[in-house]
């Protein structure tokens, strides 16, 4: 099992949670990050899953956690370079209708500005 690296990064457009190895049982600054996140309330948060092999159902839940910490302050949370094992992973937990999937970090903060529920961006 290859070790947790986290990496939070803030950037103008919002902040980037970049994590690396596995998301097993020990999350190990995983948790720290998502708490800073939340207290920042970024307009963009993006979880760059781009190095990470394995996520738990822990780690998914500490996702959905961030999620609903930012919608009360309209932040979004956007995951970004999820593999096919973790996207298949977030499929099987029915997560795949709450958080918006991009190619890169890049992607998801150059997608703009969160669109209000029921609103169409034009």
């Amino acid at each position: 099992m290859e070790p947790l690296k986290v990496e939070l990064v803030n950037v103008p457009a919002g902040t980037i949670l970049r994590l690396s190895g596995e998301l097993g049982l020990r999350m190990d600054g995983f948790e720290i990050a998502i708490n800073r996140m939340a207290a920042q309330r970024p307009p963009i948060a993006v979880i760059d899953l781009t190095k990470l092999a394995f996520i738990s159902s822990l780690g998914m839940g500490l996702l959905v956690r961030l999620r609903q910490g930012l919608a009360p302050h309209k932040g979004v949370v956007r995951i970004a370079g999820a593999s096919q094992q973790v996207t298949d992973s977030l499929r099987r937990a029915r997560l795949l209708d709450l958080f918006q999937l991009y190619a890169t970090a890049d992607d998801a903060l150059a997608a703009g500005p969160p669109t209000p529920p029921g609103t169409r961006r034009e």
